[in-house]
């Protein structure tokens, strides 16, 4: 936070100077986001790691996505500002970029992707476009969209699964809490733990609503895994290292 306020105290008001802090306490991340009106941007990477796994679980294939939208090979997520959006819709910005497509606002530092069609551009509002490179993200001028077909009504159901998660670290309290948000009601998550490492005591289970979660203890180790896993029909596996109770060595070699 010191450091954070620091670079603040030396930039010029008009110096639209961006920063990005990264926060391992999320009480400390959103004190910072209401003092400084959102012009900080925090990360906190276990949460960040903790909700991909989740949502990973919920949907297959959604790490090649999240891969193909973060990584630096092919298309990149780009947010740009671009003045001439000011005072025209969402869906006239959609038609206004011919060689990347248009998938979101950012309003005061907060992204919001697809918003509804007639949400209005401000003068400090930005663009979030999916683009091949930099240079693709040109605005073309408006052109009328085209008329959108009535999507048939249907129910969408949040699957119910199985799920073996094996290890145990900080990262695991919020990746049952997310897994309890997305997954259907009657899923079943089975928290396995060394008790040399981890007791099923030490295992800090959130409150659930949707899923059933159980700590087993298994004290021979990837043995006995194997064994857990082959006599469940198991939908997904997630591993965590025992990095809290390890060196990054050791808790590497017993993930593999």
């Amino acid at each position: 936070v010191r450091a954070v306020l620091a670079v603040r105290g030396f930039e010029s008001a008009d110096a639209g100077l961006h920063i990005v802090a990264e926060f391992s306490d999320a009480v400390h991340a959103a004190a910072l986001r209401s003092l400084t009106d959102n012009a900080v941007v925090t990360v906190q990477g276990d949460a960040v790691i903790s909700q991909v796994t989740a949502q990973a679980c919920y949907q297959d294939g959604l790490a090649a996505v999240f891969r193909e939208l973060l990584g630096f090979e092919g298309s990149e997520l780009h947010i740009r500002a671009v003045p001439q959006l000011a005072g025209h819709t969402y869906d006239e910005a959609v038609g206004g970029f011919e060689h990347c497509s248009v998938v979101g606002v950012c309003r005061g530092g907060v992204v919001t992707l697809n918003p509804a069609g007639d949400l209005v551009f401000g003068p400090t509002d930005e663009v979030v476009v999916i683009a091949g490179d930099e240079l693709s993200v040109t605005f073309t001028g408006f052109t009328d969209a085209p008329a959108a077909a009535a999507a048939p009504s249907s129910t969408l159901a949040d699957p119910v699964q199985t799920i073996a998660l094996v290890g145990w670290s900080s990262l695991g309290t919020k990746i049952v809490s997310d897994l309890d948000r997305v997954l259907g009601s009657g899923s079943v998550i089975d928290v396995l733990v060394d008790p040399r490492l981890v007791t099923a005591s030490q295992v800090r289970l959130p409150p659930v609503a949707n899923i059933k979660a159980d700590v087993h203890e298994l004290e021979d180790g990837p043995t006995a895994v194997l064994e857990m896993v082959s006599a469940h029909s198991y939908d997904h596996a997630i591993v965590l290292s025992y990095r809290n109770e390890l060196s990054t060595e050791q808790a590497d070699a017993l993930t593999l």
